[in-house]
């Protein structure tokens, strides 16, 4: 279920980067706000991807705990610092796709953004990798490899 719920979330990405017309009129149909049912459907897809992660990773917490170490704690600070930036220099609406939904984005060029070329997925990876061994490690390279994929549909 995790790993559904994980590369549903990278498809959806997908789509609304690649057909963000269709999308807006597939909202449209149902006569939902573009904007607002996007940042929603994000918001819920990592509720969830989150709750089954604690879920899954309940047993590992005692060993995580007892095994981590500063490079862990370094790797998720660094991951989760770059996530709040990129939300606090973007705003909701260029973080849940609004540039691709039709809002007017000014194009940031203060860090992170002056030195990563996609911090927020750059953070996320940071992340996953520091809660290993919380985490499985399939699951820490699976999920990566749908960051990496994301960043290439998003650069090309």
């Amino acid at each position: 279920m995790l790993y559904l719920i994980t590369t549903a979330s990278h498809i959806f990405y997908a789509l609304i980067w690649l057909f963000p017309r269709k999308y807006t009129q597939l909202t449209d149909l149902f006569n939902l706000n573009t904007f607002n049912f996007t940042k929603s459907l994000c918001i819920l897809q990592k509720i969830l991807q989150i709750s089954l992660l604690a879920h899954l990773s309940y047993n590992n917490l005692i060993p995580f705990l007892s095994s981590i170490n500063t490079l862990n704690i370094l790797l998720i600070l660094i991951g989760q610092t770059l996530n709040f930036l990129v939300y606090y220099r973007l705003g909701s609406k260029g973080v849940y796709y609004g540039n691709r939904l039709g809002y007017p984005i000014k194009w940031v060029t203060l860090f992170p953004f002056n030195v990563l070329r996609h911090p927020q997925y750059i953070g996320c990876v940071l992340t996953l990798i520091g809660l290993y061994p919380l985490l499985d490690l399939t699951y820490i390279i699976y999920a990566c490899n749908l960051y990496f994929i994301t960043t290439y549909i998003e650069t090309y």
